[in-house]
Parts: C-alpha cells; structure tokens; sequence
C-alpha cells in the first residue's frame, strides 16, 4: 500500500506525502487507519471510524489538541448514531 511517488520532496518537509503530525512514532496514521477500516462492510462507517482515528491519532501532534478531539468526538457521534439506527432497523426485521 505504501506506493508513494517520489517527485523530489525533501521527506523532512514533505506535508503532502508524511506530514509530522500523522508520521509520529513507527506506523503511519494512514496505515492504521487502512488496516482497522479493512474489515467494515459499511462505508459510511467505515468513514467516520476513519476519521475518529484521524483526528484521536493526530491530535497531540498538530497543535490543536481540543479541536481535533471535538472534531473526532462529532465523528463518533454520528457513527454511533448510524450503527444504533442498523442495529435497530436489524432487529424490527428479526421480530416482525
């Protein structure tokens, strides 16, 4: 997955393909992100779950801690919202 293009960037300052704040530690945010999402059948949660781990992952690092963790909070509202709404839709269809 990690068929990136060099086109010359200085990987030091590269905002584009490694940006600091999603290349802190030893795994990217992007690879996390791609791994865990894998396995959901929903896209839409699968986006949302996606991007609570962007915003969880990246907060301490881009200088906006309290956004980013309301900004992944919303996600995760609203994902929790999606997935109470199927899981009762699933269970009106199970009882009748």
């Amino acid at each position: 997955m990690n068929d990136i293009i060099d086109v010359g960037v200085n990987p030091a300052n590269d905002i584009i393909n490694h940006p600091s704040h999603y290349t802190h530690g030893k795994v990217e945010v992007v690879d996390i992100i791609e791994d865990v999402i894998a396995g959901i059948t929903s896209g839409i949660v699968a986006y949302h779950f996606a991007t609570v781990l962007k915003y969880s992952l990246r907060a301490p690092f881009k200088g906006a801690m309290l956004q980013d963790c309301r900004k992944a909070r919303w996600h995760l509202d609203r994902m929790i919202g999606i997935i109470e709404r199927d899981e009762s839709g699933k269970q009106r269809e199970n009882t009748g």
